[in-house]
């Protein structure tokens, strides 16, 4: 087995909040993050708020110089732009999430 690729690989840390925490549980959350993280090259720490609070965690996390930390989408809709209710297109999540 190569041993190399196992030194530089990236390892993931992924959090889905579903449906829980609150806008304030959300930037408290981050508080702590921030906190206590210690930046490794070759860790990623992804979380998933709620689609209703993501572009404001991400603003928040930005605001504190926050690297380590980065936002997903939890869902993504199948269609461009559109005409579709609830829907949140890939476009519209630019600049916002890094992940889906």
């Amino acid at each position: 087995m190569d041993n190399r690729h196992e030194k530089t690989a990236v390892r993931y840390i992924v959090g889905n909040w579903k449906c829980h925490k609150s806008l304030d549980a959300g930037r408290n959350w981050i508080d702590a993050f921030a906190k206590h993280y210690q930046p490794h090259a070759n860790l990623q720490v992804i979380v998933a708020p709620p689609m209703l609070f993501l572009a404001q965690l991400a603003d928040y996390a930005k605001s504190l110089d926050l690297s380590g930390l980065s936002f997903a989408a939890q869902d993504v809709s199948s269609f461009p732009q559109g005409g579709y209710t609830g829907a949140v297109a890939a476009g519209m999540l630019k600049g916002i999430a890094a992940y889906t």
